[in-house]
């Protein structure tokens, strides 16, 4: 379930009843266009899992799948408020993909040399993404060159999740 909570009054209400075995991997929220995007995973016959990437409004209705071709463990979602396109995070399949917000014009962004990413983010014009096998932060400009770099941010103790905080990144709609 994918709930939303008013804390002052500890009350919170189900926005969407995830059906059957499937577990909720990622969740992120686009203020600008008033969505909810979620990744819901489950594992088949031999540890494969498969993954689905949905949409709906901010109260649940109006759902739709808008990605679930070879999709393994989405592990972390971002948006590209610029150019309006969905990146996420395949921790099974080891890359990371985007597409349009409403599911076309899939592609992959990068495939090679990402060890397990967990997480990822969006700030400027570079995509960063946190690796699972040595908990290090990588950036890749998202644009022209899309020249990698690690990042050192003095802590190796990062083990699943960072964010970046910024007011740019949660435009108003």
């Amino acid at each position: 379930m994918i709930k939303v909570c008013n804390l002052k009054q500890q009350k919170c209400a189900t926005v969407v009843k995830i059906e059957g075995v499937a577990k909720v991997t990622s969740l992120i929220i686009d203020s600008k266009n008033r969505w909810l995007f979620w990744s819901q995973t489950t594992w088949q016959v031999h540890d494969k899992p498969f993954s689905e990437i949905c949409r709906a409004d901010m109260m649940g209705a109006n759902m739709k799948i808008i990605g679930f071709r070879d999709i393994g463990v989405v592990s972390g979602m971002a948006i590209d408020h610029m150019k309006t396109r969905l990146y996420w995070s395949d921790s099974f399949r080891k890359t990371i993909e985007s597409s349009n917000l409403d599911g076309s014009q899939r592609s992959t962004f990068l495939n090679t040399n990402i060890h397990q990413p967990l997480d990822i983010s969006i700030f400027e014009n570079s995509i960063y993404w946190l690796m699972g096998s040595n908990s290090q932060i990588q950036k890749c400009k998202l644009y022209a060159n899309r020249s990698c770099e690690i990042m050192d941010i003095g802590s190796s103790n990062i083990h699943k999740y960072f964010a970046i905080l910024h007011v740019s990144r949660h435009p108003l709609g």
